[in-house]
């Protein structure tokens, strides 16, 4: 996430350049980057990963200072989203609307 190439270097250039960026995160993405703590579970033993939104969110937040353009985080937890939605039959393949 830091260094020469990492993400948040990457990022500053996007900005500086079209002064626009959108970045999209698949979960349990970055892990590594994450505190270790107690692993925690859901109830059916799945592995609960540590949202990895916040840290981007608050790192590019931070980094941003330096970039020298203003920069407007928005975070989107999609979760909320799909659990939101009423289930019925025509929301079975979710990627067909995004062109998959």
């Amino acid at each position: 996430m830091d260094g020469a190439r990492g993400l948040l270097e990457v990022l500053g250039g996007q900005l500086r350049r079209k002064a626009h960026a959108v970045i999209v995160v698949a979960e349990g993405a970055g892990q590594h980057l994450m505190p270790q703590g107690a692993a925690a579970v859901d109830a059916s033993g799945n592995k609960l990963h540590a949202d990895i939104g916040v840290l981007l969110r608050d790192g590019i937040w931070v980094t941003s200072v330096s970039w020298g353009v203003p920069v407007n985080v928005r975070y989107i937890d999609p979760s909320y989203s799909i659990r939101g939605l009423a289930a019925n039959a025509g929301r079975r393949h979710p990627m067909r609307h995004a062109g998959a």
